[in-house]
């Protein structure tokens, strides 16, 4: 159902391909009705569209049938989507009419219609060139290589396609291997937010393997993972100085292209954004996200990370009002259930750090007409999180978020259960090298039960490793930004101001009388 709730959603919303659609398949038709009620969302699942057209027979054969015909037509109607708006930039169009030209030319040529074929694949590839597309262009000077030699043999011609087909195939290669590099780099990191240092070195290694390959190529794709992984040489250890370097020289050399290069630029800002994010200076940060944004489609994979971050600088910030509007705008994006799971578990982290500033006083939406869904703490405190499978750094701010509502509801028995998860948790999976700031604030959090949960108490306990933390720089900490939701330092001020100036000696949970925190 996901894949054609997908299509449907980017089919609905384009005139041209919903209106042939209609036309095709008669607006009264079971398939249009099955595309109409998918667009309106009004199917959570197989099971619910089953029952809705088949209720009273064994649906299971025919809905596939139903389902199989809606995919294929909507195959097809995905080439008429208009790619020419004036939203797209030239490279985008240009990327979408190839590939449109490419599978025309291949259909004429399959038809032997042979003229009209390599017309059209002469135009691929003069686009091709020009906007850097190196598979198309050695695909199309392959089949202009073949035609001018076996079929006309014209020596002038052949010569110049045989000399482009050796230079793309070059070029794809390069491509190719910068690729590899990088993915072979970014694969272990995607479900695993915990930095180790030898990611580091593998990126240097693999830069060093890249570089003398790439050296003087211009080529968009190569240079594009090249960077991608320079910046995974620095951002593996927090180097923020250099980060900026590589994003500044990148910028100008997308910025030289004869046409707008948008999605290397998108990435380097969101770079630069992560930085500013880091050190805390949201007024750079805000000038790097507006500039950022404005590269960005809403409702893209690369807009919902943008927001991420954007959320991250705003509460790294103490902009809690802003962080909020940012979660209830990405969340009820109408492209937010179509995220990979691993990004919409980020944002239920997220929510929890918003409640938690409400129920501290910290955060007050109601001056701001925005209203967050009731939290249900028992719910977060239970259920699996797709973090919590795989022993990954994002299990971290899940296990102190956890902490820090059983403290602040004085449900310190279980409090003392999460204390002692997140010690075998930081025993068996955190290291002092990896995460300096997360390891070193897990040790404060082991503190509050010696203090028996007494605010003066804890504050003497935690006294010298509240020292060490003060003592390790941001840029050197050398953990993933996305760790701390809050910055740990404004949580322990928080969670201290959570505690009451009484020992607890064990016994049952206690009820949080008093609402407001003891401060």
């Amino acid at each position: 159902m996901n894949i054609l709730k997908e299509i449907v959603q980017i089919v609905g919303k384009d005139k041209c391909a919903r209106s042939w659609m209609t036309s095709e398949l008669g607006s009264s038709s079971m398939l249009t009705e099955f595309f109409e009620m998918i667009l309106e969302d009004r199917f959570q699942n197989d099971e619910e569209a089953a029952e809705h057209f088949y209720p009273s027979s064994d649906s299971t054969a025919s809905y596939r049938k139903l389902k199989a015909r809606l995919r294929s037509q909507l195959k097809d109607i995905v080439l008429l989507i208009d790619t020419n708006q004036a939203h797209y930039s030239d490279r985008e169009k240009a990327y979408y009419q190839c590939h449109k030209d490419w599978a025309s030319a291949n259909v004429l040529l399959g038809k032997n219609a042979r003229q009209a074929g390599i017309s059209i694949t002469h135009d691929v590839i003069r686009y091709a060139e020009k906007y850097e597309f190196s598979n198309l262009a050695l695909e199309a000077s392959r089949v202009l290589r073949l035609h001018y030699g076996a079929r006309e043999g014209n020596a002038k011609k052949y010569e110049e396609y045989r000399e482009k087909c050796a230079y793309y195939n070059e070029i794809c290669q390069v491509e190719n291997m910068a690729e590899e590099l990088y993915t072979d780099l970014v694969i272990e990191y995607v479900n695993n937010k915990t930095i180790k240092e030898e990611v580091s070195v593998r990126a240097l290694d693999a830069y060093r393997k890249l570089e003398q390959r790439i050296r003087g190529h211009e080529s968009y794709r190569a240079n594009l993972y090249a960077s991608l992984i320079r910046l995974m040489i620095y951002s593996s250890i927090n180097d923020y100085e250099n980060i900026l370097r590589v994003c500044d020289e990148s910028i100008r050399f997308y910025e030289e292209k004869p046409y707008f290069a948008k999605v290397p630029l998108q990435i380097y800002y969101f770079q630069k954004l992560i930085c500013h994010s880091q050190l805390r200076d949201y007024e750079l940060g805000m000038e790097t996200a507006e500039k950022c944004r404005s590269y960005l489609d809403e409702g893209t994979f690369n807009w919902f990370k943008f927001k991420e971050l954007a959320f991250i600088l705003s509460m790294h910030t103490k902009k809690y009002v802003q962080a909020a509007k940012i979660y209830l705008e990405t969340t009820e994006h109408k492209r937010f259930e179509f995220l990979p799971s691993v990004v919409k578990e980020v944002w239920k982290i997220y929510e929890a750090y918003l409640h938690y500033l409400i129920d501290m006083d910290e955060l007050d939406l109601s001056k701001e007409k925005i209203v967050l869904d009731k939290f249900r703490l028992g719910k977060f405190l239970n259920e699996t999180i797709i973090f919590s499978k795989d022993k990954s750094g994002m299990n971290i701010p899940i296990l102190v978020a956890q902490i820090l509502f059983l403290i602040l509801h004085r449900k310190y028995n279980d409090a003392i259960e999460r204390i002692d998860a997140i010690e075998k948790y930081r025993a068996r999976h955190l290291s002092r090298k990896d995460n300096k700031r997360s390891f070193i604030f897990i040790k404060m959090l082991l503190q509050i039960p010696l203090g028996m949960f007494h605010q003066a108490g804890v504050m003497r306990k935690a006294k010298r490793y509240v020292k060490q933390f003060k003592e390790i720089p941001v840029e050197i900490a050398n953990q993933a930004s996305t760790l701390e939701v809050i910055p740990y330092d404004d949580l322990w001020d928080m969670l201290i101001s959570s505690l009451e100036n009484q020992f607890y000696r064990g016994g049952k949970n206690k009820s949080r009388k008093n609402q407001k925190a003891v401060k």
